[in-house]
């Protein structure tokens, strides 16, 4: 039976260094090829970056990467904060990005399956914007069942890399983005790793790039402005979603494994049997800063992490043989 690798991005802003040196023993050294990705968040751009066989682009860029070339504005202007005063739903504009999204992502050149997960605002739901390779075409799934929209590659390349710019939109922080009648954001809102987007396209093996510890920082005492107040308040928000995904994952894998040691198939909410999968996550051993530091010494340290926490998990890998939990 052949062997059907999906990977699962999670979000974490500037934390998404610790990817790039995951990624740099996964892709390079062990030349692990994967048939579907999906991601959320910075998670969304590492995604689409590999499918385009572009992971050399994505970690010189990731490198290169300073505050000024992602967002621009100040939490302490008075213009700004005037305009907050006045409505303004968000602090920083994300126009840099935008761009280089528009320059380094092209879906038309996906040589696999990508999902991308983002909410909509409006409705509360999380779509998910899946390109068909085989197909060459995108469906916009919401809320994993009811099929939004199907549109030609044509079609959609500005629509999907709209998708890419929202699942990357953290609420307050950067705008909402504007499609038709839905006003979408990052997709860590509803789930900050895309395992369940993933998982019901029954791969055989799941790696799972994490870019955070499950321990949230100690951060230093003090006054904290609107900013950091929100920032910390999501960061903890989405650190106990990312503990409930993977322990609800693992919790399934596992007894489904050894219902089906016992003959027993476990079936889903939707009637379809439960699969057993390898599974491999990578995750950051210690704390990986803040959100937004984009500093060269703050990344430096994420890049190694990611590279040694990468190579433990190979290791492992290749002592078990057939690896994975």
């Amino acid at each position: 039976m052949p062997v059907k690798r999906a990977a699962a991005f999670s979000g974490g802003g500037a934390k998404g260094m610790v990817q790039v040196g995951n990624l740099e023993v996964v892709l390079q050294e062990h030349n692990v090829q994967f048939d579907i990705v999906g991601g959320i968040s910075v998670g969304a751009l590492a995604a689409a970056m590999v499918a385009q066989n572009k992971f050399n682009r994505y970690k010189d860029l990731f490198f290169s990467l300073r505050e000024h070339d992602i967002f621009t504005g100040s939490m302490t202007s008075p213009v700004n904060l005037m305009r907050i005063a006045f409505g303004r739903n968000h602090i920083y504009n994300n126009s840099p990005l935008w761009e280089l999204i528009q320059q380094e992502i092209d879906p038309r050149e996906f040589a696999i399956d990508v999902k991308i997960g983002v909410v909509d605002l409006i409705s509360g739901k999380f779509l998910s914007y899946d390109y068909r390779h085989e197909k060459r075409e995108v469906e916009v799934i919401v809320d994993g069942s009811e099929v939004l929209r199907v549109a030609s590659v044509d079609d959609f390349v500005n629509a999907y890399r709209l998708a890419v710019l929202a699942s990357t939109a953290i609420p307050v922080t950067f705008p909402p983005v504007e499609m038709g009648e839905n006003l979408l954001v990052d997709g860590g809102v509803h789930m900050i790793s895309p395992l369940g987007n993933l998982i019901d396209e029954e791969p055989t093996e799941v790696y799972v790039f994490n870019c955070e510890s499950q321990h949230p920082q100690t951060i230093s005492p003090g006054k904290k402005n609107i900013l950091q107040v929100g920032s910390r308040s999501l960061e903890l928000l989405l650190n106990r979603i990312v503990i409930s995904d993977i322990r609800e994952f693992k919790r399934i894998n596992k007894n489904v494994k050894e219902a089906g040691n016992a003959g027993v198939i476990l079936h889903n909410e939707k009637g379809k049997p439960y699969k057993h999968y390898r599974s491999f996550l990578f995750e950051p051993a210690i704390e990986m800063g803040d959100t937004l530091d984009f500093s060269e010494r703050t990344q430096q340290m994420r890049y190694d992490h990611g590279i040694e926490i990468a190579k433990e998990v190979m290791k492992k890998k290749r002592r078990s043989g057939r690896g994975g939990k």
